[in-house]
């Protein structure tokens, strides 16, 4: 509820509500400029906006979170082939992550190898398979293992006699071999491994310092940029609660804005924003989500690991958050149409929510200056006298070169 005009704003609409600093209540951007006289003589400094603190909390958290799956998988895997006691094949249980020690048998010259790759910026380098698969056979039993999902591989015990431009090693027939792996089971339910690490012999490899700090440093991180934004809008909305207590809500036609029907209203053909912000944000995540699971998928691969996943998923909470700041937060709902008159530029909204939220009217002795930013992605942007400065990205281009000439004719000092 705005303290001041008493509208009772849903859903998404909250966050565009204005805290006033001087007052200590939340505010529509009407009642910010006229009953806080736009800041108290402060200006912009006197107000504080919900959504960039919930956008920058929310990326932050993203950006942690996505290699979060990388950070775990890989401290679960080094600390199980660091730590664990090797298992007799015959008491593996499917699903479990397990280590077996044992000899390889294959049917073909060479266990499990690898194959050489070029490239123009690097040379010739050596991959080992993950379409390979062996027996592993100890004093238990024997079990099949596969390839596909390896994590970390040490060199074999031979070098590959097929190597023509790197020194490629093989494990053979009859080596030995530790490997840790999950237990699953093959599709003619015999129980089969998925090796994950795999050496000749048990080494000391084990998560590093920065994996052991981030496996709680992330959810500690992430937790506290909540728990400070959370002990701000909670102290926020203790304060704006003592300003509204006992005050009904009055309804949003009550002191709505109409529309002078003496000027020439001019339609303002862009859409520069999603009508439903909210739906919008939960859709671009859940597509981002979708992609991820899809490609690489949740779960480790020789190629696309945990760690890729991690740096996809960036570029994804990248584009997200841009998202986000662009077309919810620095552009402002789209005006249906337009109009000028002697007092400055007039928009006129559809809903009664951005009549309150937004300003209808660019007063032409509060313009300081119309200019087009730089940078790669410049913008036509409006400074206010208060030093606000507001997007005009949701101004269709005619629209926009209206308000540019009108702007400059008035502000231009008259030739008598």
């Amino acid at each position: 509820m705005c303290a001041r005009c008493h509208v009772r704003f849903p859903g998404f609409q909250r966050l565009r509500l204005l805290w006033c600093t001087v007052d200590r209540f939340y505010v529509c951007r009407r009642c910010w400029e006229d009953g806080c006289a736009e800041g108290h003589g402060k200006g912009i400094l006197a107000i504080s906006k919900p959504a960039p603190i919930v956008a920058a909390a929310l990326i932050i958290s993203l950006g942690l979170a996505v290699w979060y799956p990388g950070v775990v998988y890989d401290h679960t895997v080094l600390r199980a082939w660091r730590d664990a006691e090797p298992s007799r094949v015959a008491d593996l249980i499917p699903g479990e992550l397990a280590k077996v020690a044992g000899t390889m048998e294959s049917r073909t010259s060479v266990a499990f190898g690898g194959h050489e790759w070029y490239s123009s910026k690097s040379g010739w380098w050596w991959d080992f398979n993950t379409t390979d698969s062996f027996t592993l056979v100890d004093s238990s039993g024997a079990i099949s293992v596969t390839t596909k999902i390896l994590y970390v591989v040490y060199n074999g015990p031979h070098y590959a006699s097929y190597a023509d431009h790197t020194q490629g090693t093989v494990y053979l027939p009859g080596d030995s071999a530790v490997i840790l792996g999950t237990v699953a089971t093959s599709s003619n339910g015999t129980k089969q491994l998925e090796a994950q690490v795999l050496a000749s012999q048990q080494t000391s490899l084990g998560p590093g310092e920065l994996i052991e700090d981030a496996t709680f440093g992330i959810p500690w991180a992430i937790g506290v940029v909540w728990i400070a934004v959370g002990s701000l809008f909670i102290a926020r909305w203790k304060r704006h609660g003592q300003a509204v207590e006992g005050v009904p809500s009055v309804p949003v036609g009550a002191v709505d804005i109409t529309r002078d029907p003496a000027l020439e209203w001019k339609p303002n053909r862009k859409r520069a924003r999603p009508r439903r912000p909210g739906s919008a944000l939960a859709a671009g995540i859940g597509a981002a989500a979708l992609l991820l699971a899809l490609f690489p998928g949740y779960f480790p691969r020789a190629w696309f690991g945990y760690w890729d996943l991690g740096l996809i998923a960036t570029v994804a909470v990248m584009f997200e958050s841009t998202l986000f700041a662009v077309l919810l937060l620095k552009i402002p709902p789209r005006p249906s149409e337009v109009a000028v008159d002697d007092r400055g530029f007039r928009m006129w909204y559809e809903s009664p929510y951005d009549r309150l939220l937004n300003d209808s009217i660019f007063p032409w002795d509060q313009v300081r200056d119309i200019h087009l930013t730089g940078g790669k992605a410049p913008r036509w942007v409006l400074v206010w006298t208060t030093g606000e400065v507001d997007d005009l990205s949701m101004l269709s281009g005619e629209n926009r070169s209206l308000l540019i000439d009108e702007w400059t004719r008035r502000a231009m000092p008259s030739a008598d």
